[in-house]
């Protein structure tokens, strides 16, 4: 009875230990590579910086590259997470909203607006470094030139699934 009680209140002494690390972690930087498949699978990469308001939301700029349809974009966008939990491992709701610059023939392919919404899990395995997987939704609507008429755009609306893994630091 009394190991028992003993190993209780270390556990609990070692989630009030775990727990406030992460309050006092107030910026985070997030790696993530991710699928979005579709009629192709598009590869993407993100990197977010951020800040902790507490222990439940973030707050974070982010930037990557992505492919889609043959084109190379970069997006910069601004992400809003929400931690349901306040332990080492926590599910999370994420949502980012942003703009894809063109990086290739940005003559006709002139980029465009791009969201998402994410739900997933982060699991840290110290204080300071954790591992995120998530899976998702992305939209983009990308606007595309005719080369030979400049009267002429074409819409191209991307709706796809995401998946994503990444690497957090705190």
């Amino acid at each position: 009875m009394c190991a028992a009680f003993l190993f209780s209140m270390a556990q609990t002494n070692e989630n009030y230990i775990n727990s406030k690390a992460i309050e006092n972690s107030k910026f985070y930087s997030q790696l993530t590579v991710g699928l979005l498949p579709g009629q192709a699978v598009s590869p993407s990469f993100h990197m977010v910086n951020g800040f902790n308001m507490n222990q439940k939301w973030q707050f974070g700029v982010g930037m990557g590259v992505e492919s889609f349809a043959n084109n190379t974009y970069l997006p910069l966008f601004g992400q809003s997470r929400y931690n349901f939990m306040s332990s080492l491992s926590t599910p999370f709701i994420s949502v980012m909203a942003g703009y894809n610059f063109a990086l290739r023939n940005t003559e006709f392919n002139k980029g465009g607006f791009t969201t998402g919404l994410q739900i997933g899990l982060d699991h840290y395995f110290s204080d300071h470094v954790g591992l995120s997987t998530s899976v998702g939704y992305r939209y983009a609507y990308l606007k595309i030139n005719n080369a030979w008429w400049e009267d002429f755009s074409t819409i191209r609306e991307i709706n796809r699934l995401e998946f994503r893994l990444g690497i957090i630091f705190k």
